[in-house]
């Protein structure tokens, strides 16, 4: 059995023009010059722009477009019987250009302060996934993604608070109660985080949000793929192991052996990681079907296409 027609339409389509102006602004200003720019200006399209600014826009451009703008975030509020208002955000320039202008002057100074991070990166400069039998060669890149993501996010929550925190205070002054725990219950950014630096590691960080994460949703011991037309239902000749993920979540990412899907539901970073290894397992039976569709392709791209189209049973 062979791929099905609507595969072969999603393998053999292009990015799209605005996918490629995105991939473009991100090659020309990538995110390794950017951390290393030492104040040192990108000309582009007749002008002059600084580090802080290259960066600002391609945050501003990659969340609006893909719907997943840093500026989609609130804080939980205990409630009680007396108080059932929410947090207002007023200071942080939500919906105008400071706000990214804010983000990039914090996160820049934030990532040339983290060596860790900037390793990370390192790792993930011109590499690709072989998605051969020898699981090991990918293991590394696989990591190395995710914990960019991890990184990315965590910085953007430390940057996020500290730009909200004036507006918590006055929250709090004015209802009369404390609860200490604001900045670890804001939202994530993980959906804006895959996304943006996708567009830098076009090769090797796979694409998160709430549509292609929930339609994996597969019951059974196999993900068995599908696609809903008006028309019919074609099934897909791929499947993917839920053994299999479990054993890379286990043995590459350290989760506990007995750990319950339940609990990595609950846990947002440990869902992204899940979400990775899955996208990859899929990539890797796809490519073993024909290893000539990921040619001059970004994988990752083409994966997140299709599950925007597919769907498990």
């Amino acid at each position: 059995m062979g791929f099905t027609d609507d595969e072969i339409k999603i393998f053999n389509k292009n990015y799209g023009l605005g996918n490629d102006i995105l991939y473009n602004l991100c090659n020309d200003m990538p995110l390794g010059k950017i951390i290393n720019s030492n104040g040192k200006i990108f000309s582009k399209y007749n002008n002059e722009y600084s580090a802080k600014e290259a960066l600002a826009a391609q945050m501003w451009l990659i969340g609006r477009s893909y719907a997943a703008s840093p500026e989609r975030r609130y804080y939980k509020i205990e409630n009680n019987k007396n108080n059932d208002e929410k947090l207002k955000l007023s200071s942080s320039g939500d919906g105008l250009d400071t706000y990214f202008d804010l983000l990039s002057n914090e996160l820049l100074e934030k990532i040339k302060s983290d060596n860790d991070f900037i390793n990370v990166l390192k790792k993930l400069n011109e590499k690709k996934y072989n998605f051969d039998n020898n699981f090991e060669k990918d293991a590394d890149i696989l990591i190395a993604s995710v914990e960019a993501v991890l990184g990315l996010n965590k910085l953007l929550k430390d940057i996020r608070y500290a730009i909200d925190e004036e507006d918590i205070k006055t929250y709090l002054g004015k209802n009369m109660f404390v609860y200490d725990n604001y900045k670890d219950c804001q939202t994530n950014a993980l959906s804006f985080c895959s996304k943006f630096l996708h567009f830098h590691y076009p090769n090797t960080v796979f694409i998160m949000d709430n549509i292609t994460k929930d339609h994996f949703k597969g019951r059974g011991k196999e993900l068995k793929f599908k696609f809903n037309n008006k028309d019919d239902i074609t099934e897909s000749c791929i499947t993917v192991v839920k053994q299999e993920v479990r054993s890379i979540l286990i043995d590459t990412f350290q989760f506990d052996k007995n750990y319950k899907e339940t609990d990595v539901e609950k846990d947002k970073e440990a869902l992204y990681k899940k979400h990775c290894v899955r996208e990859y397992l899929l990539t890797k039976a796809i490519y073993n079907k024909d290893k000539t569709i990921f040619n001059k392709k970004y994988v990752p791209r083409i994966i997140d296409t299709y599950m925007l189209m597919a769907n498990t049973k």
